[in-house]
């Protein structure tokens, strides 16, 4: 095998490493998204059986969370990015969260595909070299 055949599969390798670890962070994050989601899923769902004026714990970030009095149990809002927030009811908020929890759902198992895709390239790519370094060797 010429030198520049190994360069070349050298690259491909670096190439498929450096989409295996992008790939790897977007599904780190749809994690965190889904799990938010399905937390807020859930309170969505036990907020149907609390009374108004129950104490509930809201979170503010950075792990901060602030006592509130719930004023209304039948309506929630919800972030729809770009500085567009709606007021609807529990139901049908809950139902656009578990349409969002599915979307996820499936980016993740798309990007879980092509990993595995790459990381089957990188293994063939491994197997080559190192089958050309023992050759090399034997020489």
């Amino acid at each position: 095998m010429a030198s520049d055949k190994v360069s070349e599969l050298i690259y491909k390798l670096r190439l498929y490493e450096s989409q295996a670890k992008v790939i790897s962070d977007q599904l780190n994050l749809i994690e965190l998204k889904i799990n938010e989601l399905t937390n807020a899923r859930e309170f969505i769902e036990n907020l149907k059986n609390m009374e108004e004026g129950h104490e509930v714990l809201l979170p503010i970030g950075g792990g901060i969370y602030i006592k509130a009095r719930l004023a209304d149990n039948s309506k929630v809002m919800m972030d729809l990015g770009a500085n567009v927030i709606v007021l609807d009811s529990v139901d049908k908020i809950r139902g656009m969260v578990e349409e969002d929890i599915k979307k996820l759902n499936d980016s993740k198992n798309n990007l879980e595909n092509q990993l595995n895709k790459i990381i089957e390239e990188s293994r063939k790519i491994q197997e080559i070299l190192q089958k050309y370094s023992q050759a090399q060797r034997g020489s």
